[in-house]
C-alpha cells in the first residue's frame, strides 16, 4: 500500500518525490478529474473490501480461538487477524472516507475533529502495515521451522515462544514508525471573512532531506518492500518444495494430515501476500518520483494497487473457508450453535427443547 501519500491531497507528496519534498502550509483540494475515479476505486470498490474484510477477519479471530487442534498456528493467523482488521479500519477511515467527502463535496478542512482523526491515522496507517508484513514473516517463520527443521521447531515453534514473537513485531511496528507522528502538524487559520481552516503543515523534521532520504527512500523500502518479500519468497519456495515432497510420500493415503493442511493454509497465505503486495510495490518504485496526472494509465495503476494490498489483508477468511478443514468445522459448529440458541429464545414460555430424536426435557 502506498501510505507515503500525504494525510491531504497536497502539492508535497511523498509517492511524488521524497527527495523533492515540499512544504505543506497550503492543503489543496484534489483534481476535479481526479475526484469521480478515486471515488468508485477507494470508496466504492476498495472501501467494500475493507468492510468485508473486517467482517471476515473478525468471523476468522472467533473461529480460530476455539481452534485447539494446532494452537501455535491459531495464535498467529489470530494475530493476523487483527493487524488487517486494524489496517482496513484504518485505511477506510483515512482514504475511503476522504473520497466520499471529497464527491460529495464536503470541505473538511474546516472541521477541526476530522482533521486531527486524519492527522493521526495516517501513521497508525504505518503501524498497521508494518505490523501486517512481519506477521505474515512470522507465519513463514514458523512454518518452515516445522516442517524443514522439525527438531528445533520442538522449542521454537511454542505458544509462549510465538507470544514474545508476536510481542516483538508489535512493538517494532510502533517503535519503528514513530517518526511518522512527528512529520506534520495542524495549524489554524482565518480569512478575511472569519472563516477557520485548519490545514497540515511539514515540520522541521517532515521537511528535512537527510530524514526524507534515510527513512524514506532507504529505511522504508527495505523493512517494507525489499527485506520482508525476499524472506517471504525463499521461506514460501522452501515450503512448496517440502509440501510436495510430503504428498509424493503420501500419495496413497486418501487423507491430507492435519499438519499438511495448516503448511497448505499458510503457503496460501503467504502467496496471496507476495501476488498482491509486489505489484504495489514495484509501481511504487517505478512512479513514486513523478508527479500523477489524472486520466492516465500511471494515474490508474496507482491507485488500483491500493486495492490490491487491502484485499490482501481482506481474503484471508475466504482462504481459510476453501483450504482448512477444521476451520469450516468450527464455524459450522459455531453457527449451529448460534442457530439453536435462536430457536430456542424464540420458543420463549416452551416447556420442553428437544434434545435428540427420543428424549425431551
Amino acid at each position: 500500500m502506498d501510505l507515503t501519500e500525504p494525510v491531504v491531497d497536497t502539492t508535497y507528496a511523498y509517492n511524488v518525490s521524497a527527495t523533492t519534498l515540499q512544504s505543506v502550509a497550503v492543503a489543496t483540494p484534489p483534481a476535479p478529474c481526479a475526484i469521480l475515479p478515486k471515488f468508485w476505486i477507494n470508496a466504492v470498490l476498495t472501501g467494500s473490501l475493507c468492510l468485508l474484510g473486517i467482517v471476515g477477519n473478525t468471523v476468522s479471530f472467533a473461529v480460530l480461538r476455539r481452534d485447539r487442534e494446532a494452537p501455535v498456528a491459531s495464535l498467529l493467523l489470530q494475530a493476523l487477524a487483527v493487524a488487517d482488521n486494524l489496517l482496513l479500519g484504518l485505511w477506510f477511515l483515512h482514504f475511503s472516507l476522504r473520497d466520499v467527502f471529497s464527491f460529495a463535496g464536503f470541505c473538511d478542512s474546516g472541521y477541526r475533529t476530522w482533521m486531527y482523526v486524519r492527522l493521526f491515522s495516517y501513521p497508525l496507517l504505518f503501524v498497521a502495515q508494518t505490523a501486517t508484513i512481519w506477521t505474515t514473516v512470522l507465519i513463514a517463520s514458523y512454518r518452515y521451522l516445522a516442517v524443514c527443521k522439525p527438531y528445533r521447531a520442538l522449542t521454537l515453534n511454542s505458544v509462549p515462544v510465538i507470544q514474545r514473537s508476536l510481542a516483538v513485531v508489535f512493538s517494532f511496528a510502533v517503535l519503528y514508525n514513530l517518526p511518522h507522528f512527528f512529520e506534520v502538524e495542524l495549524t489554524e487559520t482565518q480569512s478575511p471573512n472569519g472563516t477557520v481552516r485548519y490545514l497540515f503543515q511539514a515540520t522541521s523534521l517532515g521537511q528535512s532531506d537527510v530524514y526524507r532520504m534515510v527513512y524514506f527512500d532507504v529505511l522504508y523500502y527495505i523493512f517494507s518492500f525489499a527485506l520482508p518479500l525476499l524472506l517471504l519468497v525463499v521461506l514460501g519456495a522452501k515450503l512448496v518444495v517440502a509440501y510436495r515432497a510430503v504428498l509424493r510420500r503420501r500419495r496413497r493415503s486418501s487423507r491430507m494430515g492435519a499438519d499438511q493442511n495448516i503448511t497448505l493454509v499458510m503457503i496460501v497465505v503467504i502467496v496471496v501476500f507476495v501476488v498482491c503486495n509486489a505489484p504495489a510495490r514495484v509501481v511504487q518504485l517505478l512512479w513514486s518520483y513523478r508527479v500523477q496526472k489524472c486520466g492516465t494509465v500511471s494515474f490508474v495503476v496507482t491507485e488500483l494497487v491500493n486495492t490490491l494490498e487491502v484485499l490482501n489483508s481482506s481474503v484471508n477468511f475466504v482462504i481459510y473457508c476453501i483450504y482448512r478443514r477444521q476451520f469450516r468445522r468450527i464455524l459450522r459448529q459455531c453457527m449451529s450453535e448460534r442457530s439453536f440458541s435462536e430457536l430456542y429464545s424464540r420458543a420463549g414460555n416452551t416447556s420442553f427443547i428437544i434434545v435428540d430424536a427420543d428424549t425431551k426435557v
